[in-house]
């Protein structure tokens, strides 16, 4: 029986079957402002990350899948195999991620959407006021949003009381 590496390596050059799935997932990971952070290129089997290119070794590693017992026996000849023959792709799909990245960014990169407010009165339990209110903000973009209470314009500090001469 063939090692479990060379079936692999054997699958990788063969037409589509069944019985097992190898796809090849690039992803560009960019900024706030839509800078390139990290490139990412991923070989999977069966879904699970088997052969990763690490772009600071510039080098096809064994990764999940592929860097666990008993997959690693398979993975170290897959990486090298991938070395071999495919070295120039991650590195030309690292040069495209922030070609794409601007393209893309341009259209949504700069989105807003302010929050939904909903404000609303609740019964105090134990306390000697009559009320309380709540307030709940959602659906905003982007994730971090202040709120702030006021009180006829002025910021509401950890009081409970209204200013003198308010009710």
């Amino acid at each position: 029986m063939p090692p479990p590496w060379l079936l692999l390596i054997l699958a990788l050059s063969a037409p589509p079957a069944g019985g097992f799935v190898l796809h090849l997932e690039t992803d560009c990971f960019l900024s706030a402002d839509g800078r390139l952070l990290q490139p990412r290129w991923t070989l999977f089997f069966n879904k699970m990350p088997f052969t990763c290119f690490d772009f600071q070794r510039k080098a096809f590693v064994p990764c999940g899948l592929g860097a666990s017992v008993p997959w690693n026996y398979s993975g170290e000849p897959v990486a090298q195999w991938l070395m071999e023959t495919s070295q120039e792709l991650p590195q030309e799909d690292a040069q495209r991620c922030p070609l794409q990245g601007q393209a893309l960014w341009g259209q949504t990169g700069d989105r807003r959407t302010a929050p939904k407010v909903l404000i609303s009165p609740v019964a105090p339990q134990n306390t000697p006021y009559p009320i309380m209110l709540a307030c709940m903000a959602w659906g905003f973009y982007p994730g971090d949003v202040n709120m702030t209470w006021l009180w006829n314009g002025e910021p509401v500090k950890d009081r409970l009381d209204p200013p003198a001469g308010h009710q």
